[in-house]
């Protein structure tokens, strides 16, 4: 979580600056640039005008997440850029003329004229009047941008933006959130709390999903947090494009636990009172993730591996083949015996698979957590 006081001072910050510089690290990341096109965008809602240093682009494999805005607006520190949107009117010829007081920039179209909404300029970074470093675990990370800048750092506010502990805290304000995966993450608490309740697009789901997932590859890598489940889950329902995600990151040759555990992770919620983790697996991703049933211990593993906090873990499935539903639990606090007696099951490495079936998973789950609130009644 970020501290209240972080998020105060960043607040203030952005509330009194006009002209904000993104500035990444020299070595990017799908997660630095996917942050930094989110917070882009939100800044423009904010009616900012904002910059980003130079970067050096990912690879092919993630052409499709929408970082037009990004590349659009990032440019040398010492430019004045003048941008023209051709979308609506292709450019056939650009000239100038100069005379001792002016330059003007002529510029023919093709077809439609130019309006002067398709024009815009993007101001030298000795303009900004705010950096927000994304990623940099300190300045001299972001290269050769700050050795020839040094001035620019010296003299304006920053915010340094990062999910990691090892982060120097270089800025002004640093909001740092070592519970978080990923730098989207991070950005998406930052602006929700400024801005509480935020509704996201389709492209800004595929942004966070895109650096939750990358980073933490696919739920596999440390530790994840019920928070990190619930955000991805929320960029999955409002259309994120997971399968492209995992198709750059290689996905189709991820261990069928491995998939059924990502697949699982994102059908997924926390009930934070009683400290309740329930996942549930529909038969279509036993087929695409090409595992059978064989495969529910194996990720009861992962889950108990990534995911430290809750204290009772319940995951649900549908097998290939079966209309039926199953269910099978884990209890920390050793108490597991006591919370079954009464509904048949059987151990199997260190969890409980009920031995009754259910016809819908809304039954399962009304049954399991009925069973539940008897245990901690008594």
């Amino acid at each position: 979580m970020i501290p209240e006081e972080s998020i105060r001072e960043a607040q203030t910050l952005i509330g009194t600056s006009n002209q904000i510089l993104l500035a990444l690290p020299q070595a990017t990341s799908p997660d630095t640039l996917a942050a930094a096109e989110f917070l882009l965008r939100r800044f423009a809602l904010m009616g900012k005008s904002v910059r980003v240093s130079p970067y050096v682009p990912q690879s092919r494999e993630w052409d499709f997440l929408p970082t037009k805005s990004l590349e659009r607006l990032s440019n040398p520190s010492g430019d004045t850029v003048i941008v023209i949107n051709t979308e609506s009117s292709a450019i056939n010829e650009i000239r100038y003329e100069k005379d001792e007081d002016e330059v003007r920039v002529i510029i023919s179209p093709k077809n439609e004229p130019i309006s002067a909404s398709s024009v815009s300029i993007l101001e030298s970074a000795k303009e900004m009047d705010l950096i927000i470093t994304i990623g940099a675990e300190k300045l001299e990370a972001l290269g050769d941008f700050y050795h020839t800048n040094p001035n620019l750092f010296f003299e304006t506010p920053i915010i340094a933006l990062d999910h990691r502990p090892s982060n120097d805290h270089h800025g002004n304000a640093n909001v740092i959130d070592p519970e978080a995966v990923s730098l989207t993450e991070v950005g998406f608490g930052l602006i929700d709390a400024i801005r509480p309740h935020i509704f996201f697009s389709k492209d800004e789901a595929t942004l966070i999903l895109a650096g939750i997932l990358s980073k933490s590859k696919n739920f596999l890598d440390g530790v994840i947090s019920p928070k990190t489940l619930f955000l991805s889950k929320a960029c999955v329902i409002e259309g994120a494009r997971r399968k492209n995600i995992l198709s750059a990151m290689g996905g189709a040759s991820a261990a069928p636990d491995a998939a059924l555990w990502g697949r699982a992770a994102i059908r997924s919620r926390y009930i934070f009172p009683e400290s309740i983790f329930m996942a549930c697996l529909v038969k279509k991703d036993f087929l695409e993730a090409k595992a059978d049933a064989k495969e529910i211990i194996n990720v009861m593993h992962k889950i108990d591996l990534h995911l430290i906090e809750p204290k009772t873990i319940v995951l649900f499935w549908q097998e290939p083949g079966s209309v039926n539903v199953n269910a099978i639990i884990e209890i920390r606090n050793g108490d597991l015996p006591r919370f079954t007696s009464g509904l048949d099951g059987s151990r199997q490495n260190g969890f409980t698979r009920l031995d009754g079936m259910f016809y819908t998973f809304a039954e399962a789950e009304r049954e399991v957590l009925s069973r539940l609130g008897r245990r901690n009644s008594r």
